[in-house]
């Protein structure tokens, strides 16, 4: 059936410690997966490409395991970006101004490349003025020539460059997470984003240059052994049933076998101590969007990282919102949470289609009434308590 479907959709996603790949058809209205490949990630440093022939390797070889699968060709694909050379720039009249430097036609500035526009901040009485403009995010100009370069190399060309994070919620929130108000958080192996969606829109967003690079680090040091062994142990890693001999995570280089903390109480202090440092800085960042709206939906965690045991119990404690880890449910395919990027770029350009959005508008006629009223009253009532 692969073969026949009408429109392929592929989504690439290129992360620091992984590369993942979905191929998606359109058949009769609704979205089919219909391949999948993962491969580890080379030539990637927090998120942007660094070697571009190594990386197309890895993409290649996800490529073909996923066409393997699908019974199709890749063509043109879509490729996730989030980077940590991420920032957020004022938007104007189709041009991108920040002080100091003149407007560029396009909404381009030297070095920078707009990949994603996105609403002004909501004023104290949650509207945005026609003339307040609005952002983009921008990323430099130099990352997305060796991600295309990269891509170009592997053999497909790339049909767009999106936004990790507005992928991620294609793939792991709910339309009423979308619409009330909820923070993505994608801890991945070199950068952590955090992104307020609402109203079914993205609203706020940033990328910190911390990830489970650091994690792993930091159990290098700490236990004397190598960063693979340290990557080992964090896959495995439980609270509840760390090692208990030295013999069982210590290496055999310098200094090995002399630790004389229990490996189990060590381990769990190394991760937790970064863990919480990474999440309280993210804590920090989102009180300092000033965000003027109450976020029913509370954070939903993704990213390698999220899969930690314990780490949704600290989360809430030092965020002091609910919060919850990221899943999401296929037909046809078994995914693992690697795949949540790659998925989310097959569906936000499904929604993008313009039957998907004929089909919508009749689901949507079809189901007003009680949910309508409910969505319509949520909204009033957020008007008028602007509080976070």
């Amino acid at each position: 059936m692969a073969k026949d479907l009408p429109v392929t959709l592929i989504g690439l996603d290129l992360g620091t410690s992984k590369t993942a790949v979905i191929i998606a058809g359109v058949y009769k209205g609704s979205l089919e997966l219909v391949g999948a490949g993962e491969t580890p990630s080379v030539g990637i440093q927090k998120g942007v490409i660094t070697n571009p022939a190594l990386a197309a390797k890895s993409v290649k070889q996800a490529l073909e395991k996923a066409e393997k699968v699908a019974g199709v060709r890749g063509g043109k694909v879509s490729v996730s970006y989030c980077g940590a050379g991420i920032e957020v720039e004022n938007y104007q009249t189709g041009r991108i101004a920040t002080t100091g430097c003149d407007p560029l036609p396009d909404g381009v500035l030297p070095g920078k490349r707009m990949i994603l526009r996105f609403p002004a901040p909501f004023t104290q009485t949650g509207c945005d003025p026609a003339d307040s403009g609005s952002r983009a995010v921008t990323a430099p100009s130099e990352d997305i020539a060796s991600l295309k370069e990269c891509v170009r190399l592997a053999g497909p060309t790339v049909q767009e460059v999106i936004y990790g994070p507005l992928a991620g919620a294609h793939a792991l929130l709910t339309p009423a997470e979308m619409e009330f108000g909820t923070i993505l958080m994608d801890i991945g192996a070199g950068t952590t984003s955090i992104s307020i969606f609402d109203r079914g829109l993205l609203r706020e967003t940033t990328v910190l240059p911390l990830g489970g690079e650091h994690l792993a680090g930091d159990l290098a040091i700490g236990l004397r052994i190598s960063l693979a062994e340290a990557g080992d142990i964090l896959k495995e890693y439980k609270p509840e049933a760390a090692p208990r001999e030295i013999a069982d995570c210590a290496g055999t280089g310098i200094g090995a076998g002399v630790i004389s903390v229990k490996p189990k109480d060590l381990v769990q202090s190394i991760v937790e101590a970064r863990i919480t440092e990474i999440i309280s800085l993210a804590g920090k960042v989102i009180r300092g969007f000033h965000y003027p709206g109450f976020l029913p939906g509370g954070v939903v965690f993704c990213g390698g990282v999220s899969q930690l045991s314990g780490l949704a119990p600290v989360a809430g404690e030092i965020l002091q919102m609910p919060v919850r880890i990221g899943q999401f449910q296929t037909v046809g395919l078994t995914l693992s949470p690697a795949y949540t990027n790659a998925l989310g770029l097959v569906k936000y350009q499904f929604s993008r289609l313009r039957g998907e959005r004929k089909n919508f508008k009749v689901r949507q006629d079809q189901n007003e009434g009680f949910v309508d009223r409910v969505i319509n009253w949520f909204q009033d009532r957020k008007k008028g308590d602007r509080r976070y």
